[in-house]
Order: C-alpha cells, then structure tokens, then sequence
C-alpha cells in the first residue's frame, strides 16, 4: 500500500515538475518568439496589404482607361451609325434617279422604234 501511495506522490510531483516547467516557458521563454512571430506576421500583412493598394490603384486606372475606350467607341459607332443613314438616304435617292432615267430611257428608245417604223 505504500509502494502505491509513494508511486502516486512521485506521479503528481513529476505532473508539477512538468507543468512548472511548460508555465516557465509559456511565461518567459516563448513570449519572446511569439513577439518576434507576431512582428514577422505584421510585417508580411502590410507588405500584402500596400501591394494589394498598388494592385487596386493600376487595376482602376485601366478600368479608366477602359470606359474611355468604351467611351470613344460609342461615339465612333453613332458617327458611323449616322454616316451609314446618311449614306443610305443617298443610295435610295440615287435609285429613284436610275429607275426614272431608265423610265425615260425606256420611253426614249420606243420613240426610237416607232419612228424608224415610221
């Protein structure tokens, strides 16, 4: 019975031993690395950070430069488009001006006929 009260005092004073020992180091010995890991970790996330403002700031610029693409595109369609009305106006004029020339035409070359029957 001793040898079991002695084996369970020695088992709780190596569980103290070891919980002194993790407390000392969690206490003192590691707060020094988890500063130097907490200043590392600070440093990478304003290096990611200004890189993600640089990324942001070119990524608007060429979404300017885009819409004034877009922009200029627009304009140069409705000038074309308005070009093109225009130019089918012309064409629907012209037409009407062939089918009455070919309609004098015509009648110009039966007067042909009949006066050469004549």
């Amino acid at each position: 019975m001793n040898y079991l009260l002695v084996e369970i005092f020695l088992c709780l004073l190596l569980a103290g031993v070891i919980g002194l020992v993790i407390g000392w180091f969690l206490r003192g010995g590691c707060k020094q690395e988890l500063l130097q890991n907490t200043n590392i970790w600070i440093e990478k996330m304003k290096k990611i950070t200004t890189q993600h403002a640089i990324d942001l700031e070119r990524r608007e610029q060429e979404i300017g430069v885009l819409k004034n693409n877009s922009n200029l595109i627009k304009s140069n369609y409705k000038d074309m488009e308005n070009r093109f009305i225009n130019l089918k106006g012309k064409v629907q004029k012209y037409e009407i001006q062939l089918q009455e020339k070919k309609r004098k035409l015509d009648s110009l070359e039966k007067n042909i006929k009949s006066n050469e029957k004549d």
